[in-house]
This record gives structure tokens, C-alpha cells and sequence, in this order.
């Protein structure tokens, strides 16, 4: 990279993981962001976060992962951090048919929450299907 490059700013982007408890969603973030395996791993109490620094055209992206808890108990919780939201993880599990069907729940809620529709609009939303044996 050149000075000129090294000298700019990086480029953040905020990212946000969503599903039902349980789907491994931490686990996603941690392998990503900290490129290791966890198998096991406590359940998330409101909000954990990620960062990690990748390189895109010779640009430094910084991508901040915020990843979510999936027990409804935590909803005054997660609402919060819908806002300037531009990409979600929508993470299931794939023994878990009842996590599958509930992403459309999860879609209705960044929708109520994350402002107007052209907000939602700038979102860029990507389906995992996680805990594949």
C-alpha cells in the first residue's frame, strides 16, 4: 500500500447478526473476526460485538459486527442498535426448522425498528445456515 492509502481513514461498515438463541451466531462472529472455532459457547446477554479489518481495492474496511441475542427478552436491547445498520446476518439452524421460519420475524423487526423504509432499504441481508454436521 502506498502513503497515500496508509494515511486515509479506514472505511467502517456496521453489520448485525439476527436470529432465534441457539442458532451459533457468536460462533459465526468469533470464527470471522478472531479466526478461530469455538464449539461451544455461552449464550449471548444483550449485545456482544466483533471487529476485524479487511482489504477491498486497496481500501481498508473496517466491519463491525454486532451481534445480537436472540431471546425475545432482549428486544429493548437490540432495537437500539437497528439504526445505520448496513448489512444483517439472518443465522438459523438446520436442525432447528422452528429458527428457519422465524427469520421472517426477525425481518419485521429490523423493519419496525431500524426507521424509515429507505433505511431498510440500504441494508444488505444474507441467509446462514449454520451448525451443518
Amino acid at each position: 500500500m502506498d502513503k497515500f492509502h496508509r494515511n486515509k481513514p479506514a472505511i467502517r461498515i456496521k453489520v448485525i447478526s439476527m436470529g432465534n438463541a441457539e442458532t451459533g451466531k457468536s460462533c459465526i462472529i468469533k470464527r470471522y473476526c478472531e479466526k478461530r472455532f469455538v464449539s461451544k459457547y455461552m449464550t449471548t446477554i444483550g449485545i456482544d460485538y466483533g471487529v476485524t479489518k479487511v482489504s477491498i481495492n486497496d481500501k481498508e474496511v473496517k466491519v463491525n459486527i454486532f451481534d445480537m441475542a436472540g431471546h425475545p427478552v432482549f428486544y429493548e436491547v437490540r432495537n437500539e442498535f437497528y439504526k445505520d445498520t448496513q448489512g444483517a446476518m439472518l443465522v438459523y439452524d438446520v436442525g432447528n426448522r422452528e429458527s428457519f421460519e422465524a427469520l421472517d420475524s426477525w425481518l419485521e423487526e429490523i423493519s419496525k425498528d431500524i426507521g424509515s423504509a429507505s433505511d431498510l432499504q440500504g441494508v444488505v441481508f444474507a441467509v446462514c445456515a449454520n451448525k451443518v454436521k
